[in-house]
């Protein structure tokens, strides 16, 4: 079994503590469960005596935290509202290690478990460092009372009940019972997902982070003109409340996503984005209204000096890597340039459109979702990462496919020249995302700090590629 060095360094304290036996596959999950006190956390008696924080072993490897929570309820029995994961190790894209943070328990605590001093989750569970000063962080937090002011609603004591009270009053009013407690799929800085069993089949919750204006506050306006556009080609929606970023869908019927169809089907999203695209076209005002931000190539120019001055002098890019970037400055001024005067009109942009993000249906149909990061913009530009996450023989026959929906308005090499412009382009409209992202979220959430970093590599391998 292959383990890098970070995931090592992650399970080495964990073995020390007893909390990970030899020759575990990773990721496991440690549970931070305080009372309400604040005083007291819940800790595991070892077999030599010592008290180490509970922990879990997941299935499978997963980022999604709801397989992180059932694992932790399943070893434990711990069914408190979860709240955030502080901090995790990784092992390459995986995670390894998870800290998990839950609202305050109270009475008597589950089997295998007891109260002990808060002081303990620090002194003697031996996380490694990086865990260790984020557990010693959560104490101080809990022993204060005092919230970090970008924390996420749901991260925050009390969001759980008042969320699941707003879905069980809309379902009610169309006639629909709920049937068990709303289960968590995934929840993180940008985000809280749930799944709501109910008499008529599940329906899922989502809430998105930011403020009017800012994040992806304009998700569920923006997915619900779109399904009263599009009906089955997008995410269909049941209700939403727009003052606090919240929607309620009922379920898509997905069989499966694009990235375990074949060929054809991937054709068929990327088509389909085309189509819904150009319907959106003479909509743009519209789009703007709804909270979509403006990403038009003239809007990229205008923010290209900063973007410039921000990867040279703090993201980190290698000596290398910022000769390059400097060296094709000027031409990423006039692709810029070349872009705002294309013939593709403005439309809406998916923003994060990949083949994870489309569904297929039983009967073969497809259905696009999550418009967290729509925009206005140049529709090329939603191609990036689709290619990169699509089958790789199939990257010419896909490229032509979307081409040829939009061969009416110009030439083939112009459409082309359009094309590989949108390459380096909607990497450096990513890095733009998650300047964003990172923003809006608080400053002890990394989960997104490394993105502009990332994104401004794949412009400077896109401008290798093309020979600039």
């Amino acid at each position: 079994m292959y383990i890098d060095t970070e995931a090592l360094n992650g399970l080495r304290g964990l073995l020390t503590a007893g909390i990970v036996t030899p020759m575990t596959q990773p990721p496991h999950a440690a549970a931070l469960v305080p009372d309400r006190s604040g005083r007291r956390v819940l800790m595991a008696r070892q077999p030599d005596g010592r008290l180490a924080l509970p922990s879990a072993q997941c299935e499978e490897d997963t980022d999604l935290t709801g397989k992180v929570v059932q694992a932790l309820r399943r070893r434990w029995g711990i069914v408190a509202p979860f709240l955030r994961s502080p901090a995790k190790t990784r092992r390459g894209h995986a995670p390894a290690l998870w800290l998990c943070a839950y609202e305050p328990a109270h009475g008597k605590p589950p089997q295998g478990l007891e109260w002990a001093d808060i002081d303990l989750v620090a002194a003697q569970t031996g996380l490694p460092d990086e865990l260790a000063a984020a557990a010693a962080a959560w104490r101080d937090e809990q022993r204060s009372g005092e919230t970090p002011p970008r924390r996420a609603p749901w991260a925050r004591l009390g969001w759980f009940d008042t969320m699941r009270a707003w879905v069980t009053q809309q379902l009610e009013q169309r006639g629909i019972d709920t049937v068990a407690e709303p289960e968590i799929l995934q929840q993180w800085g940008i985000s809280a997902v749930y799944r709501q069993a109910t008499s008529r089949g599940d329906y899922y919750f989502k809430a998105v982070f930011g403020s009017p204006g800012r994040g992806f506050w304009h998700e569920p306006k923006v997915t619900l003109a779109l399904a009263d556009a599009h009906g089955a080609r997008v995410t269909p929606v049941a209700a939403i409340d727009s003052d606090r970023g919240w929607m309620l869908m009922p379920d898509m019927g997905l069989a499966k996503c694009l990235s375990e169809a074949d060929e054809a089907a991937q054709v068929s999203g990327l088509v389909d984005l085309a189509r819904i695209q150009r319907e959106w076209m003479s909509r743009t005002g519209e789009l703007e209204s709804l909270g979509c931000p403006d990403r038009s190539p003239h809007a990229l120019r205008r923010r290209l000096p900063e973007l410039i001055d921000d990867a040279l002098h703090r993201i980190g890019l290698t000596e290398e890597e910022s000769a390059q970037l400097r060296s094709h400055t000027q031409r990423l001024y006039e692709t810029c340039d070349r872009a705002s005067g294309d013939p593709i009109p403005l439309t809406l942009m998916h923003g994060d459109f990949h083949t994870g993000n489309v569904g297929v249906r039983a009967d073969g149909t497809v259905c696009i979702f999550d418009w967290s990061d729509a925009t206005v913009g140049h529709p090329f530009w939603d191609t990036d990462i689709y290619l990169k996450t699509a089958k790789p023989q199939a990257g010419d026959r896909l490229r032509d496919a979307y081409l040829q929906s939009w061969s009416d308005y110009a030439s083939r090499p112009v459409l082309r020249q359009s094309f590989d412009d949108a390459l380096v382009l909607a990497a450096v409209n990513q890095v733009i995302s998650y300047a964003a992202i990172v923003a809006e979220l608080e400053d002890s959430d990394r989960t997104f700090s490394n993105g502009k970093q990332h994104w401004w590599r794949q412009a400077l391998e896109a401008m290798r590629r093309q020979a600039w």
